[in-house]
């Protein structure tokens, strides 16, 4: 069922579009809540790269996927590997948000 309507999403948007994006990141969700981390952290990595076309590399938009990826990570006991998603997001975020 969920293969059709990403097939659906993917012909009606286009295979690089944000509407498949923001789609994409629901299903890693749901990869997250079902302890399929890997798959999750894979899903989001391939909406990384959409949203890193779509808005470019430096974007306050590009953290909440950068986040999601290092919550996985840690989940998997890779605590080093998360710290660097976190930290990324985290730099993505203050240069949207500016000094406190």
């Amino acid at each position: 069922m969920f293969s059709k309507a990403f097939q659906f999403l993917k012909e009606a948007y286009g295979p690089k579009s944000i509407e498949l994006a923001e789609t994409m990141e629901n299903l890693a969700r749901v990869s997250s809540l079902q302890d399929s981390h890997e798959k999750a952290i894979d899903t989001y990595n391939e909406v990384l790269l959409l949203k890193t076309e779509y808005y470019g590399k430096v974007d306050h938009r590009l953290a909440e996927t950068l986040i999601n990826i290092g919550r996985m990570k840690k989940n998997q006991g890779k605590i080093e590997e998360a710290m660097k998603y976190y930290v990324e997001a985290a730099k993505l975020t203050k240069l949207f948000l500016g000094e406190w």
